[in-house]
């Protein structure tokens, strides 16, 4: 990691910041008060628990409960408004914030703790419908006995790796004699992410075992693995994958086993702080709960497909809209048909799926009224296209699967918009520490697109916290790099605990004002063991943990507050000692811009002040820099990092 993150982020997360080991048990009840374990280390002295669902939360006090850096006991009460669906949990200690852990919720009766699952002759009786957790040993499989009827179709998924568990889980149906069963086995099912699903239906009355194990005979304590039996629907992904935010919509679903499952009328939020909403598909209105599928919320108009799209006269939709369709069969294709007003026109055109769910592989080609391919995607790489048109008329896009499959499964969302100069913006983590009357950087990270401007960054949250930074014109210098950073300021006296916030860029564009909600997916998936798509609904998220005041404080100061490229600036430490501190600090400074330097001085026992001179260079892009001065010290044997509040330098010629 270049040098310039690396010196922001030494500023986030504390060396004592708890770290979570999978929750005990995984799946939560709704609206029940559960006891809830929390494994790990640091996790003595609990601040706080935070769900990103409603829940009543409580730390017991009793047996010297919060006193065990490596267990501690939580009663959670999920609201049964949450549904069923992934949910995620961090704590928060006086000493910071700990890593996202994802549990479930369900409506199934949950499965108490089972003993004897190791072995085939002892495996303990499971009721469907149910929802059953294990854990996955080295060189063993999970055994579980159930009875089934002739007819029945029963549907067993496995949540393993979309848990963020490293378990690459696989499920296989046996006869109580051992025989395994005709089509009773699944591995890496459609849109699962290597998780498998699988339905069945059973040709005869009797006992039956279900076996689940790691596909590679792998195991130990994070191969974690929820399993639902039941009679309930199997939806692969949302249909149509996008809704307009703000609108009302009817939601279908796609898969193996949804049919007869009605459409769920949805009201799509409008902030657009939220990337996604989840619906839940049913067997009729009372009946049991399929596992959700993630829905997204697009600004543009959303539509469907109208049967058969494949047919010589295209669909023509506006511009900019979002539409999706299906592959039905094998060799399916569709056609839309849009408009450029004006040559040179040009066109963002692009396919989404697997992102929302779909297994589906999409190539894309552009004809023009005489059906001349005029552009198409590369197999390699994402389905996106940049399109000027050549002349003004009629254009058409044909949707192709990859491979030419078809399926319930096989699903895609085309957008058509203009193409506009903008930028994406990435917060590099998911969670960052600050403490009163101290500050906290965040890196941002930008992905520009035909806009070379500024962007002023900003914090939506909760009322105390306060924050700036920009993104100067050109930034970065080098992709891996920050662009900027965004300075989080925490006053003194403000409420501990842990709070989510997300990050926000402004710009004017083309006299259009332009907000950009950051995304934390690249943070998010790996704090899931790398999972390729993490929940979306959790991808703009940053988690805060607001700390109590350190024992000693910093302030800087700049002078001169502007210089140009090539001149140095230097600032000046103030040290502030409290409650008898007198142990010597190391500073280090972050935010410097590209080709920029400064020394490290270490405030001495004795002293309460030290400088540290900037030295820019000819080269040193032009900006306003927030730079914040870490300092690091022994507290109670351990490291303490303390920032001082931002300041800001102006380089300018």
């Amino acid at each position: 990691m270049h040098t310039l993150l690396s010196g922001i982020l030494s500023g986030c997360l504390l060396a004592q910041a708890p770290t979570l080991k999978a929750p005990s048990p995984l799946v939560i009840p709704l609206g029940k008060p559960t006891d809830v374990t929390l494994t790990g280390a640091n996790l003595a002295d609990p601040v706080a628990v935070h769900l990103d669902i409603p829940a009543a939360i409580t730390i017991p006090a009793e047996a010297n409960n919060g006193k065990d850096a490596a267990k501690l006991l939580v009663k959670i009460a999920p609201d049964k408004s949450a549904g069923p669906g992934f949910h995620a949990l961090r704590l928060a200690t006086k000493r910071g914030t700990s890593n996202l852990r994802l549990f479930l919720t369900d409506e199934l009766p949950v499965v108490a703790k089972v003993e004897g699952v190791k072995k085939k002759e002892t495996a303990p009786e499971i009721t469907p419908p149910c929802v059953v957790t294990g854990r996955a040993d080295a060189e063993q499989a999970d055994w579980y006995r159930f009875k089934a009827k002739k007819g029945d179709r029963v549907v067993f998924e496995i949540l393993g790796r979309r848990l963020g568990s490293v378990v690459d889980p696989q499920v296989t149906l046996f006869d109580a004699k051992g025989r395994e069963l005709r089509a009773g086995h699944s591995n890496d099912a459609p849109g699962a992410q290597t998780d498998p699903r699988l339905v069945h239906a059973f040709a005869a009355d009797g006992e039956y075992l279900v076996q689940v194990r790691d596909t590679a005979w792998r195991g130990g304590e994070d191969f974690v693995y929820a399993m639902r039996v039941g009679s309930f629907p199997v939806a692969t992904c949302a249909f149509p994958l996008a809704i307009t935010r703000g609108k009302a919509a009817q939601v279908g679903f796609a898969g193996p086993h949804v049919e007869g499952v009605a459409p769920v009328a949805v009201t799509a939020p409008a902030d657009p702080g939220l990337a996604a909403i989840e619906a839940v598909p049913r067997f009729g209105k009372d009946g049991l709960p399929g596992w959700p599928v993630s829905v997204m919320l697009s600004p543009f108009e959303e539509l469907v497909e109208n049967e058969p799209a494949d047919q010589s006269q295209a669909q023509k939709i506006p511009v900019p809209c979002g539409i999706s369709g299906k592959f039905q069969r094998k060799g399916d294709s569709d056609r839309y048909s849009f408009a450029a007003k004006a040559k040179d026109d040009r066109f963002i055109i692009e396919a989404q799926t697997s992102e929302w769910g779909s297994p589906a592989e999409v190539l894309l080609t552009i004809l023009d009224a005489k059906g001349t391919k005029l552009a198409e995607t590369t197999p390699t790489q994402a389905p996106r296209l940049d399109f000027k048109a050549p002349a003004a008329g009629e254009f058409t896009v044909l949707v192709e699967h990859l491979h030419l499959w078809g399926g319930p499964d096989e699903v895609y969302r085309l957008q058509v918009a203009p193409h506009e100069p903008g930028f994406d913006l990435t917060v590099a983590l998911d969670r960052v520490d600050i403490r009163q009357e101290a500050s906290a950087a965040l890196p941002v990270q930008i992905v520009r697109r035909d806009y070379a401007g500024p962007v002023e960054l900003s914090l939506t949250g909760p009322a105390g916290l306060t924050a700036s930074g920009t993104i100067a014109q050109g930034a970065p210098a080098k992709p891996a790099d920050p662009a900027g950073s965004l300075t989080i300021n925490c006053p003194a006296g403000l409420k501990i605990g842990l709070v989510p916030v997300m990050v926000t860029g402004k710009a004017t564009i083309n006299g259009k004002p332009v907000t950009v909600v950051a995304s934390t997916r690249p943070a998010l998936s790996a704090a899931l063991a790398n999972l390729p798509v993490p929940p979306a609904r959790l991808s703009r998220s940053v988690a805060v943990a607001v700390l109590e005041r350190a024992p000693f404080a910093l302030a800087a100061k700049v002078d001169p507050a502007s210089v140009a490229p090539g001149k140095d600036a230097v600032l000046t430490i103030t040290l502030t000692r409290r409650d008898g501190f007198a142990e010597p600090v190391a500073l280090t400074l972050a935010g410097l811009p590209a080709n920029a330097t400064a020394d490290s001085p270490t405030i001495a026992k004795d002293k309460n002040e030290a400088k540290i001179t900037v030295k820019t260079k000819g080269n040193t892009p032009v900006g306003a820099p927030a730079l914040i001065v870490n300092g690091k010290a022994k507290v109670g044997g351990a490291d303490l990092t303390v920032a001082a509040p931002a300041v800001t330098l102006t380089i300018k010629k």
